[in-house]
């Protein structure tokens, strides 16, 4: 992403309702479809500023990779939280070290999304996790991608060839952040705007840069995460991101 926004990023993660959110929706996805497996290793690939690891709070031994150290919190290590500055196409650790491997919303970053889910089947051991978050719909393409610097954005069809074609099998996959889906794509859509790689002149605007008022973003944060409570169980047919969790076969 860009460089100026890296600190605009680590103010937004603990209270921006789309943060808040998706961190509710997949708690209970991860206690209805993993937890009961029961886990003990789990590698967060992306971690940041590890605003996400409290996801895995109760599990034994969490390890953070990112390539990129500016945002990450120290004070989330001192809870028995590692950390290794790594790439994810080359992972320093051992085969089928770990139980889960977590993805959130990393692989529209990488210019070869399939190379890094194959390295993450590779240390993950053998009926393992996979758990991935991407964002949906090229014709969702805005600033807010280009600032991210992201490669792409999905389709379930897309991610699920590739999540099979790099080693693992489907559990579930879904879109989500549906419910709010209406207006974002309308958002999104009324000022077109093409795709491009040229470099960003600094005008670019993110998506999580707008401050919301406590109400707002708070009403956003409930509609937004009620999709936790039914998303278990149903498969949501349209959405602005998707969400795969996958077993290593």
């Amino acid at each position: 992403m860009e460089s100026h926004y890296y600190f605009e990023y680590a103010k937004q993660v603990e209270t921006h309702w789309w943060f808040v959110g998706r961190r509710k929706i997949l708690s209970r996805l991860l206690r209805s479809k993993i937890f009961p497996n029961g886990l003990a290793r789990v590698l967060d690939i992306g971690t940041g500023n590890g605003s996400q690891l409290g996801l895995f709070d109760h599990c034994g031994y969490i390890l953070g990779l990112d390539c990129d150290t500016r945002t990450l919190d120290p004070a989330r290590l001192k809870r028995g939280v590692h950390f290794v500055q790594a790439d994810a196409l080359a992972i320093p650790a051992t085969d089928g070290a770990f139980d889960l491997v977590s993805c959130l919303d990393v692989l529209e970053h990488l210019e070869d999304d399939h190379s890094a889910l194959k390295e993450s089947q590779r240390v993950c051991r053998k009926n393992g996790f996979l758990l991935v978050t991407v964002p949906a719909y090229e014709f969702l393409w805005s600033e807010h991608d280009e600032i991210n610097h992201h490669q792409r954005r999905y389709s379930r069809r897309q991610l699920a060839k590739m999540i099979h074609e790099t080693g693992w099998e489907v559990v579930k996959i879904s879109y989500f952040n549906s419910l709010l889906f209406p207006l974002i794509a309308v958002a999104r859509t009324c000022l077109p705007r093409e795709k491009t790689n040229a470099p960003s002149t600094g005008e670019l605007k993110s998506d999580f840069v707008h401050s919301f008022p406590r109400p707002v973003n708070w009403l956003l944060t409930r509609l937004f995460s009620a999709e936790g409570w039914f998303l278990p169980y149903l498969t949501l047919p349209f959405g602005c991101s998707l969400v795969c969790i996958a077993r290593r076969r």
